[in-house]
């Protein structure tokens, strides 16, 4: 017969502690080649006869202790962030900001981010191990266009800053853009490599929109000492990303390779034009994420 395995989840130790106690031990109960049992008691009948000479005549031989075999076992999770650091250092108290208009995903823009995806895995660093030659999808879920670079606020000025959007907001215009190809970027602290979609205004009222748009958030969150949106303000959804292979005690790849990710990367999408061309991405209200919470903000 086989022993059905054993689980052993947080918080449940004294129940296994009470069917341990319980437990009835008799000669006929021998542990199982291999089993759990053996591996923690010695190996076989060795071990039994080497516990029975240490211990005194007619006195029970003790099981192990639960706590000491749990206790001695090694458990290693994965890094929930999969080697991720953080922008800005973390202060007690801050919550993590960040101003954005939500992307639908398109058909069209679906296929362009797998294809972007599978193009940066061809050129991920296989000569690094772990995480840092991991390409990873972004869910559409979380797709964006950023209108603001991350920060940090107070809990006292969070109320502030909801309002000081709320105002330069109410006169900004909805607008439409399309996806004008792909391209490849890196954070602030180029920890992180991003494939992206480039997305462009359709029309030079959208165009005005959109400049309009930014200079209303750099405007709100500049009160808070949050510096302006990028100099090239390129709008942009970011559908993939992988750590930078240049990081302390790491090789730095060639510039050949670095070249072919960014040519691989720029020729996504070219034989798609027409359904590209197809999948505006409309947008009609701002979203302020602070911390968990969500602040929507509808455009005219």
């Amino acid at each position: 017969p086989t022993r059905p395995p054993l689980w052993i989840r947080g918080g449940e130790r004294s129940e296994l502690e009470a069917l341990l106690h319980n437990y009835k031990s008799s000669d006929e109960d021998e542990p199982f080649p291999g089993s759990d049992a053996e591996a923690v008691t010695g190996n076989g009948e060795a071990a039994h006869a080497a516990a029975e000479e240490c211990a005194p005549a007619g006195a029970p031989l003790r099981l192990p202790d639960v706590t000491e075999v749990l206790t001695s076992v090694e458990v290693r999770t994965p890094d929930p962030h999969l080697g991720r650091t953080r922008v800005f250092a973390h202060v007690e108290g801050n919550f993590p900001c960040h101003v954005f208009i939500p992307v639908r995903a398109a058909p069209a823009l679906s296929r362009l981010a797998s294809q972007l995806a599978s193009r940066m895995r061809l050129c991920a660093p296989a000569a690094h191990q772990g995480d840092l030659g991991q390409v990873h999808s972004i869910p559409a879920h979380e797709w964006h266009m950023s209108l603001s670079r991350p920060f940090a606020l107070r809990r006292e000025q969070i109320n502030a800053l909801r309002d000081a959007l709320a105002r330069a907001l109410k006169r900004q215009r909805a607008f439409t853009s399309e996806c004008a190809g792909t391209t490849l970027l890196q954070n602030d602290t180029r920890t992180r490599s991003f494939g992206a979609l480039v997305l462009r205004p359709r029309a030079p009222e959208d165009t005005a929109a959109v400049t309009g748009l930014l200079d209303a958030v750099d405007f709100a969150v500049g009160a808070f000492g949050v510096q302006p949106f990028y100099t090239e303000r390129l709008l942009h959804c970011s559908v993939a990303w992988a750590l930078s292979a240049v990081r302390a005690g790491s090789a730095v790849p060639s510039t050949s390779s670095a070249t072919r990710m960014r040519s691989l990367v720029d020729g996504c999408g070219d034989g798609d034009s027409a359904g590209l061309a197809r999948a505006q991405v409309v947008a009609d209200h701002v979203v302020c994420r602070i911390g968990s919470r969500d602040f929507e903000f509808e455009l005219r």
